[in-house]
């Protein structure tokens, strides 16, 4: 049995799998860079750290988008873009330079 699982696991995860997945990652990068590009966002968050709600509050969003904006805000830092101070999130210098 431990075969057939051991089989069946690396048929799935193969390096095209990997390939893929990380071609995704970027895909999803490059399109919540380029929402909050588009809204000032980003330019905010090079001068400081910010919370979502005062996002939504400078920038005149409705209360329903804070779970959007906060998963934004939490992938871009997972995937090493912005940096997180006690659920303030402010650009990395290196993203700057990237996008």
């Amino acid at each position: 049995m431990d075969h057939i699982d051991k089989t069946f696991i690396e048929a799935i995860f193969t390096p095209d799998y990997y390939k893929g997945y990380k071609a995704l990652e970027n895909y999803v990068v490059k399109i919540v860079f380029g929402i909050l590009q588009d809204m000032s966002i980003i330019q905010h968050m090079q001068k400081n750290f910010v919370t979502a709600d005062e996002i939504i509050e400078r920038f005149n969003l409705h209360a329903q988008s804070r779970p959007l904006l906060k998963w934004m805000l939490y992938y871009l830092e997972y995937m090493g873009y912005v940096k997180n101070d006690n659920a303030r999130f402010m650009v990395k210098e290196k993203s700057r330079n990237e996008r």
